[in-house]
């Protein structure tokens, strides 16, 4: 015995010359091919096989009715004294039993070894090592079942990271499906008996179906959908800003192309100023008050907005007051045996429009709020009628937010 090659091939020396020997009707996984990548536990198998025959180890062939392959290797099956180490390859699960033309004679003990080893979960059949497909089905019955479930009020960017995750499952779990369904079978597939790949494949199938689902529902999620086509529309015209001049540009298309270009950098411009002038915002109005910017939907410029009609301690001295100033106090519309109430159109209607918009974001949002409109939808009240109640109670709380915080204020400083 001269050295290990891979897995399944050796060289001997015999009267002096090396002689290359294929192990026959074992076959084990790639490790030496320049035309091929490294395969499933190939490393392992030829140090499974160096281990078996150490340098100087004497080895008997014995061969069938071919003597050599088309490469010129012998054909053989390798004895040390009563041990076919064809068969031994099998029984360590680095190896699958393979017919070569009418070369039989070693088949059945490598099949035999290769039950064994299959019985044993060894080697291909492990599902402790990372590459064989018992371990893949469970990475990824793992990795689905794992993955995160959006929960009915996710905002925009939690579904984003939602679809982000299932991505990369997906990707994994494609990886997964490439190996199985691939038209020249990989030897961790090959390992497996034609039953076993099946359920394999169902499985596979079945899985990614299921995440196919999440993500079609998470995509399908309005919100979602108008913020991916903002960013589109935002990477446009940012594009389009970027634009130059073409000589070869007709005097039509030119000015096309430099107004479009100009449109596009005021609008750039400006949604600059209103982020800019958002986070000028936020401090301020977090400092006047943080118990108001605690509350679902009111943000630095909505806050603002509010903060600016309060203005002093004293100004509005009611609920009642800062109710009908906000226009969100009930105007009765009732007639006959129905009783009902209408939109106020009064008061100031900068103030109306913050509570309207943190009504609006309530509404994408808050849990409470989607048991109320529920439950106000079941009562037969209609979009306009629920929207005027979130108002006016949202009203009212802003009220009690302000005024806490005011009362609070005058006892520390008495």
């Amino acid at each position: 015995m001269s050295r290990v090659v891979d897995g399944d091939t050796i060289i001997v020396s015999r009267g002096g010359e090396e002689t290359r020997v294929r192990l026959l009707n074992v076959d084990t996984p790639e490790n030496v091919d320049p035309n091929s990548s490294v395969e499933c536990l190939g490393l392992e198998a030829s140090d499974y096989l160096t281990s078996l025959l150490p340098e100087g180890t004497t080895v008997d062939l014995k061969f069938d009715t071919e003597r050599q392959d088309k490469y010129g290797r012998d054909l053989a099956g390798v004895f040390v004294g009563d041990t076919l180490i064809n068969a031994e390859m099998a029984r360590a699960g680095s190896g699958v039993p393979m017919a070569v033309g009418e070369n039989m004679r070693f088949y059945p003990p490598v099949n035999d070894a290769w039950e064994e080893a299959r019985a044993a979960k060894a080697g291909l059949f492990s599902p402790e090592k990372d590459c064989t497909i018992s371990a893949q089905a469970v990475a990824a019955e793992s990795a689905v079942a794992a993955a995160p479930v959006a929960a009915a009020s996710s905002s925009v960017g939690d579904l984003e990271t939602y679809v982000e995750s299932l991505s990369q499952v997906t990707s994994m779990l494609k990886d997964y499906a490439n190996v199985l369904f691939a038209v020249d079978p990989s030897i961790e597939v090959r390992a497996l008996g034609e039953t076993e790949i099946n359920e394999y494949k169902s499985s596979s199938n079945v899985l990614r179906a299921r995440l196919e689902r999440q993500t079609s529902m998470a995509k399908s999620d309005p919100e979602y959908a108008k913020e991916k086509v903002k960013a589109e529309e935002a990477a446009a015209i940012a594009q389009i800003s970027r634009w130059k001049n073409r000589a070869s540009d007709s005097i039509d298309t030119a000015m096309a192309r430099s107004e479009a270009r100009r449109l596009a950098t005021e609008i750039t411009t400006r949604w600059e100023a209103l982020t800019d002038n958002n986070h000028q915002l936020d401090t301020p109005t977090q400092a006047a008050s943080p118990a108001l910017r605690q509350i679902t939907g009111i943000g630095p410029v909505t806050a603002a907005t509010v903060l600016t009609v309060w203005s002093h301690p004293g100004r509005i001295r009611t609920e009642a007051a800062f109710a009908a100033l906000a226009g969100t106090r009930p105007i009765p519309a009732s007639s006959g045996n129905t009783v009902r109430y209408r939109l106020n159109r009064g008061g100031d209607r900068h103030l109306n429009h913050a509570p309207h918009t943190a009504i609006i974001v309530r509404l994408k949002c808050d849990d409470q709020t989607h048991l109320f409109v529920e439950k106000s939808t079941a009562e037969g009240k209609t979009k306009r009628e629920i929207i005027r109640c979130l108002k006016r109670y949202l009203a009212r709380r802003i009220y009690r937010t302000l005024a806490n915080e005011q009362l609070h204020t005058e006892k520390q400083a008495a």
